[in-house]
């Protein structure tokens, strides 16, 4: 069995959505959080010196995030990312993003190329029941659903295990 969880992971994230404060709210969750670690890191070394407690396990994750506003434009990024051989690890992906297509349009257009892409539909509306979902996507364990408002830690976690997911497989 491969001990994936002791390697440093690169996760790149697509965050696709009209609403540029939803944009905003991912990157405070993921990349500030990342950033707390690594100012806290020291501070951690020193108590755990001083009180002779165990360390605090460091993530091992490191997190890229793209925006995309539209699915048309969310495809175009994807494919430049995997024609510089950095594909994209998460896709989050807003249900509601009129004029343009909506985001199961633009999940079933982005994997008709890219079928390996993890994806997460974001909304706060029930627009598509899962059986709509299902008939237009078909089943699959690359597709997970996040209902607005998020969880700051529902968010984090999803691109952990989705990222170690893909990183298990690659190495099968």
């Amino acid at each position: 069995m491969l001990n994936i969880e002791q390697q440093t992971v690169k996760a790149r994230v697509l965050i696709v959505d009209d609403n540029t404060e939803i944009h905003e709210d991912f990157k405070s969750i993921l990349i500030e959080q990342q950033s707390n670690q690594q100012a806290n890191s020291e501070l951690d070394d020193l108590l755990s010196d001083i009180f002779k407690t165990k360390k605090p396990k460091k993530s091992n994750l490191e997190i890229t995030i793209d925006s995309a506003f539209q699915g048309e434009e969310a495809l175009q990024k994807i494919i430049q990312s995997e024609a510089k051989n950095t594909p994209y690890n998460v896709v989050f992906m807003d249900v509601r993003m009129p004029p343009g297509w909506d985001g199961i349009e633009s999940i079933r257009y982005i994997w008709e190329r890219f079928p390996h892409i993890e994806m997460v539909i974001c909304t706060a509306y029930s627009d598509y029941s899962w059986q709509k979902v299902q008939d237009e996507l078909g089943p699959s364990h690359r597709l997970l659903i996040l209902k607005k408002p998020f969880d700051a830690m529902e968010v984090k976690q999803l691109v952990l295990s989705l990222t170690l997911k893909l990183a298990y497989y690659n190495q099968i």
